[in-house]
Parts: structure tokens; sequence; C-alpha cells
């Protein structure tokens, strides 16, 4: 599990510094929502920038998906923001 939340963790961090102007495309409505959630829930904001071609990506989804530590983790901790590259808009 510990090797798991690193390599999730790092990969996260990663996608997250490498953020560039593509990040406007992303929904300010979803946005603010998410923030307003995690308010009120008194969790952190995380932001998951993706595209279909990143392979790191895939990877930390199937982590999301497989992984019930991790996805426990998620759930009680954190509200989720996912912005696609690919897409127009930023929307899956």
């Amino acid at each position: 599990m510990k090797l798991k939340s690193k390599t999730l963790f790092g990969t996260l961090f990663f996608l997250l510094v490498t953020i560039n102007s593509s990040f406007s495309q992303f929904s300010q409505t979803n946005y603010n929502k998410a923030f307003e959630k995690a308010k009120t829930e008194g969790k952190i904001v995380l932001l998951f920038v993706t595209a279909d071609w990143c392979g790191p990506c895939k990877y930390v989804k199937k982590l999301f998906a497989e992984d019930n530590d991790i996805k426990k983790i998620m759930e009680d901790e954190y509200v989720l923001i996912s912005c696609d590259f690919d897409k127009k808009d930023g929307k899956k």
C-alpha cells in the first residue's frame, strides 16, 4: 500500500506541476462547485489533469478504480476535479 500511495501521489504531483494554459479550458462553474463542496465537507480539492494519450494518467485512473484503500482515502479526504486536456471544455 505504501508504494502504491507514494506512486499515486508522486504521479498526481507531477500532473499538477505540468499544468499549462490548457487549464483555462476547465469549466469555472464546476470548479466553484467543487470548492464549495470541499469547504462544506471539510475536504481538500484535488485537481486531476488527464489526457487520452497520458500513460501516467491511465495508471492513476486504474489505481482509483481498483484499489479500495485509495478509493476510501479519495472519498474521505478529497473532492476530485478532473480536467481532460483532450476535450475542448476540459470535461470528459
